[in-house]
């Protein structure tokens, strides 16, 4: 799916397709937030989970390589190069 096309479904449509057709990367924390990274054909995807609320706060395209790499620490790395 193309971004134009993600970006025009409604977030629940969003949600479903993400936890359809995405494969779940991993999780890190801003704030009051735990966010969810998933790969989904041609994008990266965010859910933003308010850590006083049990839904989905928001839905993001993530396409900046900086916060992509908040994703990944020291020990992610090392499995990586050792599979």
């Amino acid at each position: 799916m193309k971004v134009k096309e993600f970006k025009a479904l409604s977030k629940a449509q969003q949600i479903e397709f993400v936890q359809e057709k995405g494969k779940f990367i991993a999780t890190r924390t801003y704030l009051n937030f735990k966010i969810d990274l998933y790969a989904v054909p041609e994008i990266f995807v965010e859910f933003w989970y308010h850590h006083t609320q049990s839904a989905v706060y928001y839905v993001e395209i993530q396409n900046n390589k900086e916060i992509l790499l908040e994703y990944v620490d020291e020990e992610m790395f090392k499995k990586w190069i050792d599979s």
